[in-house]
């Protein structure tokens, strides 16, 4: 008879029967290994241990290969899960085991349909369905073989986008099949996925001044912006308001003018939103102010004359300006000087011009009256009355100057009337009005001196007798 005896993996066999030593030629011993799969990982076919060193027709009785996974014997070793084979000799007691792995196959994503989301300041990334690559078997690709029961995915940045790229770091495969796949997301050979994250609307809403009037104060507007959602908030550091008057300098509201208001999102903020109701306008209206006059009497034609002054509530004397307007009935001529009937009105200058409404802008009849001859008349200057000369009535008095002395008053005369007109004497340098002696040749290349030339005449018959 034969002896099986276990030696780790190997199964060592010993014939004890001379007859059968007789039949076997002489072979009376024999050692059969168990050696366990090459391959390790989840094809969908049986993957077995082989026997080496004798074959199954050199046991007397031959002998059996069978399989164990998890301590539950199976047919074949087909799932991924830990084997154990098991070597016996039919005829014999004795058996030999190897343990060994089959390892899930891979599976590698090929595509992910990724809902579409709203921004709410958060990557997390929601996935409806998976497909994938690497099945061994065509029964394994259903949805009842293998389905996803779990995952995490998230989008690379939680701002808005058209293709976003969707990392996925976990999947829990679940269905009958899979014990036999897994999921690496680290693989190369996973295919890239995308979602889209859609601007979140926010809803600006602008409170701007009511009957506004200049008051050298700006008047800016009040903002709120709500997100529809409410998964995200809109402060007030992540807006700029836009001012722009139409005048092209007004850009903040200042000045009376008619205002756009624009509100934008600053750029860290102005991808993730669409805004609504972002832009108004206003109006800043002018201001009225009564002007004020003084001085405005007058005077008379040759003596101190006031100039008349205006002031009005809020504008500065140096931004009030006054145009001489001259009277119609009483015609002049020039500056506020000479004897006549002026109208003065008042204006304002620079850039409070458009900010204001004068009222009483216009002042009464200034008059500046013609001198009385008669307060010359027993005067050394000898003033003589010509008003009753329309040619003259402008300047109704006559001085006339015959001699040095008179001269000399006339001069007196017009410094009295200078400073009545509070206007002063300026210095002038003396200049030599004396031309040099200059040779006649290039006076005449000059065109200063004409040459005429001129040819005598030939006396004839008809000619006079010049006595």
């Amino acid at each position: 008879m034969w002896e099986y005896s276990a030696d780790g993996d190997s199964l060592k066999a010993a014939c004890n029967n001379p007859e059968h030593k007789e039949e076997a030629d002489g072979a009376q011993s024999f050692t059969a290994t168990l050696v366990k799969p090459t391959e390790k990982i989840y094809t969908g076919s049986a993957i077995k241990a082989a026997v080496t060193g004798a074959t199954e027709a050199e046991f007397h009785e031959g002998y059996s290969v069978t399989y164990k996974c998890g301590g539950d014997s199976v047919d074949e070793p087909i799932n991924a899960g830990s084997y154990q084979a098991i070597l016996t000799a039919t005829d014999g007691g004795a058996s030999v085991t190897v343990d060994f792995e089959i390892e899930p196959a891979p599976l590698t994503i090929t595509g992910a349909t990724v809902t579409k989301k709203t921004y709410d300041g958060d990557n997390t990334a929601t996935i409806t369905e998976f497909t994938f690559a690497g099945y061994k078997k065509d029964e394994d690709n259903t949805k009842e073989a293998i389905s996803v029961k779990e995952y995490t995915a998230a989008f690379v940045s939680p701002n808005a986008g058209t293709s976003v790229k969707v990392t996925i770091t976990s999947v829990k495969l679940g269905g009958t099949a899979a014990g036999n796949y897994a999921f690496d997301p680290m693989s190369e050979d996973n295919a890239e996925i995308t979602g889209e994250i859609e601007k979140a609307t926010a809803n600006v809403s602008i409170t701007a001044p009511q009957n506004a009037k200049y008051n050298d104060e700006e008047q800016r507007v009040e903002v709120t912006i709500s997100v529809v959602g409410g998964k995200t908030s809109l402060g007030k550091d992540d807006y700029i308001i836009f001012y722009q008057g139409a005048v092209e300098t007004n850009k903040t509201p200042l000045n009376a003018d008619t205002y756009t208001v624009t509100v934008a999102l600053i750029p860290s903020k102005a991808g993730n939103y669409t805004l609504t109701g972002d832009r108004t306008t206003f109006t800043i209206d002018k201001a009225t102010t009564t002007v004020v006059w003084a001085d405005t009497d007058g005077g008379v034609y040759g003596s101190a004359i006031k100039t008349p002054t205006a002031s009005a509530a809020g504008v500065g004397s140096d931004e009030l300006t006054l145009k001489v307007e001259i009277d119609e009935t009483s015609p002049t001529k020039g500056a506020f000087k000479n004897a006549g009937g002026y109208i003065f009105v008042a204006s304002v200058v620079g850039d409070l011009a458009q900010n204001y409404i004068l009222q009483n802008a216009t002042s009464n009849l200034v008059t500046i009256s013609k001198a009385d001859p008669a307060e010359y008349a027993d005067a050394k200057y000898k003033v003589e009355n010509v008003s009753d000369h329309a040619a003259h009535a402008d300047a109704p008095c006559m001085y006339r100057i015959k001699n040095e002395r008179r001269a000399r008053y006339a001069a007196e005369l017009i410094a009295v009337l200078m400073s009545g007109l509070k206007i002063e004497r300026a210095e002038r340098a003396a200049e030599d009005y004396y031309l040099p002696y200059e040779q006649t040749e290039p006076l005449i290349e000059r065109g200063l001196i004409k040459v005429v030339t001129l040819t005598p005449r030939a006396p004839t018959a008809d000619d006079e007798p010049q006595s």
